[in-house]
């Protein structure tokens, strides 16, 4: 009777062994400018169309990787001033929505806000001429998700461009995978020591 309840034991204990493993993060996927899809709503459009990769102005940073500044026109074009809205959805179906997270750097020109699933996330954003990190670990929702990224052109002379780079970003959260096979087992291992227990109990 002891080595039976010994193995279950054993048992009992590869099966949450198994179960934690699931628990570790997975990559969705990246909101890279240049790699995700993203649409733009200029000032006075009343929808919005794709974004475009663009050629950036000499005083942007350089885009790592694979990432690429976005927009409407060229680096080297005057943009009218004002707020240009960029999104893009990502999907958590089979993700635990609450463990998601998305880490990467941006730059903008001129300034950048960030919003999930139309809630302000406090991450705001200046400056073209290097990358900031940004970490965003909260609004998340099961299924699909709305990123919009609030670019503003501020007036200026002379040529007056304006981009959105994001680069270096990942999307990860813990699969909703699930109970393991061995989980079963784990229950039925601790309902036969309780029986064991009893019994004794009652033969005492």
């Amino acid at each position: 009777m002891k080595k039976f309840i010994g193995g279950v034991i054993v048992l009992a204990a590869l099966a949450v062994t198994s179960f934690a493993q699931t628990s570790e993060a997975a990559l969705v996927g990246t909101v890279n400018t240049g790699e995700a899809a993203y649409d733009m709503l200029a000032p006075g459009d009343i929808s919005p169309s794709p974004a475009i990769n663009i050629v950036r102005h000499p005083n942007w940073v350089a885009a790592p990787g694979s990432a690429e500044w976005i927009g409407q026109t060229n680096g080297n074009v005057s943009d009218p001033a004002g707020d240009y809205t960029f999104s893009t959805t990502f999907d958590l179906t089979g993700f635990d929505h609450t463990t998601a997270q998305i880490n990467g750097s941006v730059a903008a020109d001129n300034s950048a806000a960030f919003f999930l699933n139309g809630n302000a996330l406090g991450i705001n954003v200046v400056g073209f001429q290097a990358l900031t990190n940004f970490a965003i670990n909260n609004f998340f929702i099961a299924g699909e998700n709305l990123l919009e990224v609030v670019v503003t052109n501020f007036q200026g002379s002379g040529t007056n461009p304006m981009g959105l780079l994001i680069a270096g970003s990942e999307i990860t959260a813990v699969s909703a995978v699930p109970l393991p096979a061995a989980l079963p087992l784990y229950g039925a291992g601790l309902l036969a020591i309780g029986y064991v227990v009893r019994r004794r109990k009652s033969k005492a």
